[in-house]
């Protein structure tokens, strides 16, 4: 299961297609429209299905279903959170993913992200989050929190 490959209109997503509708193995649409701060991401949604197939690599590596903290963000729901100008958020190739067992497992998530092929990985201060971007070639990890993984 990859994903699709198109814009979906969250209020109308067509004939048989809820927010609990399931997008991948381990996801449905509803946990990809969401942002710990704006609420949901957007009405229309992409989700870029070479970064659910990267999510679900995730799922594997760590033996269970991270959490989600953002997903797809609108523009205007990324300008409120204070994203990157050009965040791979808004073309639903990256996730803000929360460790499961807590802040402590960032770097299993970290290990899971490079293994799973995301270009690029960020870890910041003390947040609760680890973003994965499989929209990036770059291969490049980054820490604002001095964590070494």
């Amino acid at each position: 299961m990859a994903g699709p490959s198109v814009f979906i209109d969250t209020q109308n997503p067509g004939e048989g297609v809820t927010a609990s509708t399931r997008v991948s193995n381990n996801y449905t649409l509803n946990n990809f429209n969401v942002s710990g701060t704006c609420g949901q991401g957007g009405r229309f949604i992409y989700i870029d299905p070479r970064a659910v197939l990267g999510l679900e690599r995730v799922a594997s590596a760590l033996g269970t279903r991270p959490g989600i903290n953002s997903g797809y963000r609108s523009p205007g729901c990324n300008r409120r959170v204070g994203g990157a100008t050009y965040s791979r958020h808004m073309s639903g190739a990256a996730f803000d993913i929360a460790p499961p067992g807590g802040t402590e497992n960032r770097c299993d998530v970290v290990r899971a992200c490079r293994t799973a092929g995301a270009g690029f990985i960020m870890t910041y201060g003390r947040s609760t989050h680890v973003h994965c971007d499989w929209g990036s070639s770059r291969g490049e990890s980054h820490s604002e929190s001095g964590l070494s993984c």
